[in-house]
This record gives C-alpha cells, structure tokens and sequence, in this order.
C-alpha cells in the first residue's frame, strides 16, 4: 500500500513503505533512516516510476513523500480506452457517458485477440461480459469478453 496522499505521515509508515513496500506495516525493525536526496539508503532507493515521489534537492521535508508508491510498476504498455460498466447483454444502447477507463494490449484500435484489464499495469483482466467502448475516432463499440480476451467486436448504430 502507497503513501498516503494527504493527511499525517508517519515516520514508521515512510520506512515501512521502503522496507516492506507496505506503508500500513509499521514495523519497527530498529533505527528509521529518510532518504534525502533521492540517494541510496541501505534498503533500497527512491522509486521514480511512482507517480509521487521526493525531490533530489535537500532536504527532504515529509510532505514530498505524499502518494510515493515504493513498488510502482515502469509506465504500462498498455492503451486506455472508455468502457460501461459489466453488461449480461449487447451494451450499444449504454449511451456515450462511459465512466470506466480500462486498457487492452493491442495496439491502435481495439480488436478482437487484444487481451483488457481493468488497472493499467495489467495484473487485473476485464471479467466475463460485455461492454460498450470507444469513442475511436467517433466509433463506439460493443466488445464480448471471455477469460480477459476480446473474443468479438461489433460496431454500434
């Protein structure tokens, strides 16, 4: 779990974070060491493909740690694209107000083969069902998903 993004920090959390990759641990394993600097403590580094993270100008102040993610994946490969919510049955009548952001791993437009996850590191596949998704280039598509694979893309009215 990352740093908070707002609030108190903990001291104990910060280094739980490094340590454990876990803020809510709070373990205490002896003396707690802050990075400064961005430079490299004795149990690891900043991770700067967190969205958050400290400045490499000292000091450090607390607050540069809101929101670090110490085990935060490289930027993901993967393409965003608009999407309803699961639907049991063909989606195209949804409307154009599609409020979930997934991803495939397809390249350009969406397509039948691409696998789709809901977060944008791919760790989590799109469950079973249809969905309306687009616009792509002012097309919106039903898609069927089966085992996180597009197994069928048909073009809305």
């Amino acid at each position: 779990m990352a740093v908070p993004s707002s609030g108190l920090l903990r001291m104990s959390g910060l280094f739980s974070e490094f340590n454990e990759d876990d803020y809510t641990a709070y373990n205490n394993d002896g003396e707690i060491i802050l990075l400064s600097g961005g430079s490299s403590g004795t149990w690891g580094t900043v991770n700067t493909n967190s969205s958050s993270y400290p400045t490499t100008t000292n000091p450090d102040k607390m607050s540069e740690f809101y929101g670090y993610d110490h085990d935060a994946s490289a930027a993901s490969s993967l393409t965003s694209f608009g999407a309803t919510p699961t639907q049991s049955k063909a989606a195209c009548g949804y409307g154009t107000n599609l409020p979930n952001t997934n991803y495939h791993d397809g390249t350009g437009l969406i397509a039948v083969g691409d696998n789709v996850y809901s977060d944008e590191d791919g760790e989590s596949s799109l469950a079973n069902g249809q969905y309306k998704v687009g616009p792509f280039v002012g097309t919106y598509y039903n898609i069927v998903v089966s085992s996180g694979e597009i197994t069928s893309r048909q073009t809305c009215p």
